[in-house]
């Protein structure tokens, strides 16, 4: 059934260092872990735990849903799986459980097919919740290259964001233009991205940092879907009604240098992405100080991360 069987320090160290050490994003490893535990609803494990008392698949029909037959034999995942260039990897592998199938994946494959690997498995739970709870039809080579694009970005902006820094002869950090930087002090960090996918909602993250450079307030939101600028400035607009919080101190940073530009411009046009700019221009004027520039992406990683949290290429 794919779950961990406590006992054997050595399997369950491999297990833990397997799962918590594969690079990529958060969730993605909180989604292993709980494939390893055996925490994901399937049919055969509520069946075990005597929620359910039938273990057929509900969308093959298969004799019982396992962890194993959901990511990997049921006939939606075997779809994602033949269209990859990774199903004569998994040639011989063991179908007993979940936890013996990564560890065999993770002692045969590299980190890269690794990473991709645990991608593919990610977005096949999340194409089976879709059809199974949300009765949508999602374009599944389309929501699948999204999960594995997320993952490769993740990792190139976080080995970008957490490399080494250099410090200068009195001991304070230094940061390159291609990194973050803190607020001045009494004022907090207002980053803002937008994620829009063809034929899906679009998200809006919003990051704020204080001073110290720590992480005090993460939000996310669905929306309509749009043009990418326009998703940009309501990603802003949206950032601003941090004031609620207490916040009136604020430096906000885009990767789009065209809704910067707008905001910090004096232009008035009726339409619909200029209504935008102007909330933005009537809210920053309760601020007792408020500054907009435009970052690199680079500069911009964790709201970019946060952004696609909420989309429907992703859990």
């Amino acid at each position: 059934m794919g779950v961990v069987e406590m006992g054997n320090e050595a399997i369950d160290e491999e297990v833990w260092r397997a799962t918590w050490g594969i690079e990529g994003p958060p969730k993605l490893r909180h989604f292993l872990w709980n494939a390893c535990q055996g925490n994901l609803a399937v049919k055969d494990r509520l069946v075990y735990l005597h929620i359910a008392t039938d273990a057929t698949c509900p969308i093959c029909y298969a004799p019982s849903e396992t962890i194993v037959h959901s990511l990997f034999e049921c006939e939606l995942a075997k779809e994602i799986w033949l269209h990859s260039n990774l199903a004569n990897a998994l040639v011989g592998a063991p179908t007993s459980s979940f936890v013996d199938r990564w560890l065999w994946i993770t002692r045969k494959c590299n980190t890269i097919v690794v990473g991709k690997m645990a991608a593919f498995m990610w977005a096949s739970w999340r194409l089976r919740n879709i059809l199974l709870f949300e009765n949508e039809q999602p374009h599944f080579a389309m929501l699948t290259a999204g999960f594995v694009r997320m993952v490769e970005e993740y990792n190139t902006y976080s080995s970008k964001v957490h490399r080494p820094m250099s410090f200068g002869t009195d001991g304070v950090r230094t940061q390159e233009s291609n990194s973050w930087t803190r607020p001045p002090q009494g004022y907090v960090k207002l980053n803002t991205d937008a994620h829009v996918v063809e034929k899906c909602r679009t998200g809006l993250g919003v990051v704020i940092l204080d001073e110290a450079g720590v992480l005090v307030v993460v939000a996310v939101k669905k929306t309509h879907n749009t043009t990418p600028e326009i998703a940009e400035a309501l990603a802003v607009r949206y950032g601003i009604i941090v004031r609620r919080l207490g916040y009136d101190r604020i430096c906000v940073e885009s990767d789009s240098i065209n809704v910067v530009k707008a905001i910090k411009s004096n232009t008035c046009m009726p339409t619909p992405i200029h209504l935008i700019y102007n909330d933005i221009k009537q809210d920053s004027l309760f601020f007792v100080s408020f500054n907009i520039s435009h970052v690199k992406r680079a500069c911009n990683t964790v709201a970019h991360l946060v952004a696609r949290w909420d989309t429907s290429d992703n859990t």
